[in-house]
């Protein structure tokens, strides 16, 4: 169980990191279009 928990927590994890690298990249992609 304690295993299983840690898998998950793993992924979990791994999948915020995509999301929160591809949100920061969309804000920096808005921030350099501003000025233009």
């Amino acid at each position: 169980m304690a295993y299983f928990l840690t898998l998950f927590d793993k992924r979990l994890l791994l999948f915020y990191n995509i999301t929160y690298a591809s949100f920061i990249g969309a804000i920096e992609r808005d921030i350099r279009l501003i000025p233009l």
